[in-house]
C-alpha cells in the first residue's frame, strides 16, 4: 500500500510510496531555482526509525552542453573525415557519460573523503512508466532554449532536433565503512540551431544574432529525479531491499509536474509580453514619424515663396526633431543596452537581459532573471554596463 507523503508547510500531497516498516517519511518544497524546467526543488526524507540509515529523493538538476559551436557566415567551419573541426573549440561544462556526473555528484554530497564505485544497475524509470510526461518535458527544454527567438516578431534562427534519450542508472559506493546508493533518472536532448535565411535581412537583430553566433550544436541533459541512500556496512541487505523497495514505488504528485510547466509558460509568456511592449512602442513612433511628416509636408504647401528663409529656418528645425524621433525610434526597435568587457570594449545586449556574462574568449550571453550561481559557471564572468 502507498503512503501519501504531504508537505510540511502547506499539508499538500507532494509523492506517493511504499513505506517499509521500521521506516517514516516527511516531504518539503524548497525554492532553489536550477533553470526554467527546475524552478524549486521537492524532496523526501526517510530515515530508520533506529537511526542507521537514511533515503533521500529529490527533483533532479539540468544542464545545457555546447558540443560544437559554428559559424556558417564567416565559413571557420572545416569538415575532415566526416567530423566538424573549429579553430576555437568550446569547452563542455560537464562530461558525458552521465556516470562521470554521479561520481562529481556524490563525491560533492559526502564533502569529500575516498569514493569508491563497486556496482552498477538500473532503476525502474520516471519517463518509462510515464511517456507523456517525458515528452512534454522535452518540448518544454526545446522550448526554453529557444525562447530567445520568441522576443521577435520575424525569427532569426531556427531549431531542429535530433535525438532524446531516456536512462536510469543507480550505483553503489563505499566510502569509509558507509555504503551509499545514488540513481538519477536521466534525459537528454540534442539540437541545432541554425541562422535563417531572412536573418541578414532582418536588420539590426539579425545582424546582432549573427555577430554574437546563436546557432550551433546543443545537448540539453539532466536528472529527472535523484535518489540517495546512507547506510552502514552491518544494515547494507536489508536497506537495500527498502530503498529499492521506496525508490520502485517512488512517484511525485502530480501538482509538482503541473508547477514546473506552469513556471516555464510563465516565462515564455513574460517574453512574449516584453516583446509586444517594445513592437508597440515602436508603432506608436512609426505614427508619430508619419505624422509629422504630413504636416512637414503641409506646412511646405501653405508657406509662399516670399518666406523661404522662414521655411528654410523651420525645416532645420523640424529636420533636427525628426532626427531625435528616428533615433529613439531606432533604440527602440534594436531594445539593446550597451555593456563593458573586461578589456574595455562595449557589446551590446537586448534589454530583457538582465545579467550578462563573458568567458575567457570574449564570448558573451545575456540572461534574464536572478544572476547565476559563480560556481555554476565557472568559465564565465558577469560584466557591467557602461
Amino acid at each position: 500500500m502507498l503512503t501519501v507523503i504531504r508537505n510540511d508547510l502547506t499539508g499538500e500531497p507532494l509523492a506517493k510510496m511504499f513505506i517499509p516498516e521500521g521506516w517514516e517519511a516527511r516531504g518539503l518544497t524548497l525554492d532553489i531555482y536550477q533553470g526554467i524546467d527546475k524552478p524549486f526543488v521537492a524532496q523526501v526524507l526517510a530515515r530508520s526509525k533506529d537511526g542507521s540509515s537514511s533515503v533521500l529523493i529529490r527533483t533532479g538538476e539540468m544542464f545545457l552542453d555546447v558540443l560544437e559551436s559554428f559559424d556558417r557566415v564567416s565559413r571557420t567551419d572545416a569538415f575532415s573525415d566526416g567530423k566538424l573541426n573549429k579553430n576555437l573549440p568550446l569547452m563542455m561544462r560537464r562530461q558525458l557519460p552521465f556516470s562521470n556526473y554521479m561520481n562529481a555528484f556524490t563525491a560533492k554530497a559526502l564533502n569529500g573523503g575516498p569514493l569508491e564505485a563497486v556496482a552498477d544497475a538500473h532503476l525502474p524509470s520516471v519517463f518509462g512508466k510515464n511517456p507523456g510526461i517525458a515528452k512534454k518535458q522535452l518540448l518544454a527544454k526545446f522550448d526554453y532554449q529557444k525562447s530567445w527567438d520568441m522576443a521577435y516578431p520575424n525569427p532569426v534562427s531556427e531549431a531542429r532536433l535530433l535525438s532524446d534519450r531516456e536512462e536510469s542508472l543507480l550505483r553503489k559506493y563505499r566510502s569509509n565503512g558507509r555504503v551509499i546508493l545514488v540513481g538519477m533518472d536521466l534525459t537528454s536532448m540534442e539540437y541545432e540551431q541554425n541562422m535563417t535565411s531572412s536573418a541578414a535581412a532582418y536588420g539590426m537583430i539579425g545582424l546582432l544574432a549573427m555577430a554574437r553566433k546563436w546557432h550551433g550544436h546543443y545537448v540539453v541533459w539532466g536528472s529527472e529525479n535523484i535518489y540517495m541512500c546512507m547506510t552502514d556496512a552491518a544494515h547494507e541487505n536489508e536497506v537495500t531491499t527498502a530503498y529499492m523497495q521506496m525508490v520502485s514505488s517512488f512517484t511525485f504528485d502530480e501538482s509538482i509536474y503541473k508547477k514546473k510547466f506552469q513556471k516555464a509558460d510563465e516565462y515564455n509568456q513574460g517574453m512574449l509580453a516584453k516583446n509586444q511592449a517594445i513592437q508597440a512602442q515602436v508603432e506608436i513612433n512609426r505614427q508619430q514619424l508619419a505624422i509629422n511628416q504630413a504636416r512637414l509636408q503641409q506646412t511646405l504647401a501653405d508657406n509662399s515663396r516670399a518666406m523661404s528663409d522662414m521655411i528654410m529656418d523651420s525645416w532645420d528645425k523640424k529636420m533636427a526633431s525628426d532626427s531625435r524621433i528616428s533615433q529613439a525610434r531606432s533604440e527602440a526597435i534594436r531594445g539593446v543596452n550597451t555593456y563593458v568587457r573586461t578589456d574595455g570594449t562595449t557589446v551590446e545586449h537586448s534589454v530583457v537581459s538582465d545579467h550578462v556574462y563573458q568567458n575567457q574568449y570574449g564570448d558573451t550571453v545575456g540572461v534574464s532573471g536572478p544572476a547565476i550561481d559563480p560556481s555554476l559557471i565557472p568559465d564565465w564572468t558577469e560584466i557591467g554596463r557602461l
